[in-house]
């Protein structure tokens, strides 16, 4: 199942319903369909909601297949004013990919600027049994957003980080916390130094 709920200033996606208190104007769940099928019934929903109105975008992968970058231009193309993101989920790396990739290469849906242009604050969450890396490419990827529309801020938060990286991603954000973030033994580190599998 795959939900898509938002509000005035909020706009939450995620793959399964959950148990925390959520107040939403909108709710739409969608079951049984799988990548580009889900991908455009969320560009459908988002074409008639306002998203361009939005200040704060959630994104929550639970058990979910990981989205393309064209997904993410087509559902949130229109999210101009989104300031804050929070992605939980494995799969973060697709959504930082999709903030590097040059507007032309997006076939069919070209961009007057990045994809969530006002985007100051973002915070990377994974809460699975068996912590994943985070993509190898992702230093570059950020560097390349910050060149266009810096980021101020940013959390990782439950991820295996390798020391090198957590050198670049310093080196490129201004201001970054590190919550929960780890590489306890060589081979972890190396692993997460060497990218992960979900890029």
């Amino acid at each position: 199942m795959t939900e898509f709920t938002t509000q005035v200033n909020e706009c939450r996606v995620s793959s399964s319903l959950t148990l925390r208190p959520k107040e939403h104007v909108f709710r739409l769940a969608i079951c049984g369909l799988h990548g580009d099928e889900v991908h455009r019934q969320f560009a459908m929903v988002a074409n008639a909601f306002p998203l361009g109105d939005l200040e704060l975008l959630a994104v929550e992968h639970e058990n979910a297949e990981r989205w393309s970058i064209r997904g993410y231009v087509e559902v949130f193309r229109e999210c101009r004013n989104v300031r804050d993101v929070i992605f939980t989920g494995p799969y973060a790396g697709s959504l930082c990919e999709a903030f590097a990739v040059p507007d032309e290469l997006i076939e069919r849906h070209p961009l007057s600027g990045p994809l969530l242009p006002s985007l100051k604050s973002l915070n990377l969450k994974e809460y699975g049994i068996k912590p994943r890396s985070l993509p190898k490419m992702l230093p570059e990827w950020l560097r390349h957003r910050q060149r266009v529309a810096p980021i101020q801020n940013m959390s990782v938060e439950g991820f295996v980080v390798g020391r090198k990286m957590v050198k670049k991603i310093e080196g490129v954000i201004p201001e970054i916390f590190w919550q929960q973030s780890w590489a306890s033994t060589p081979e972890e580190e190396e692993d997460s130094d060497s990218g992960s599998d979900e890029s």
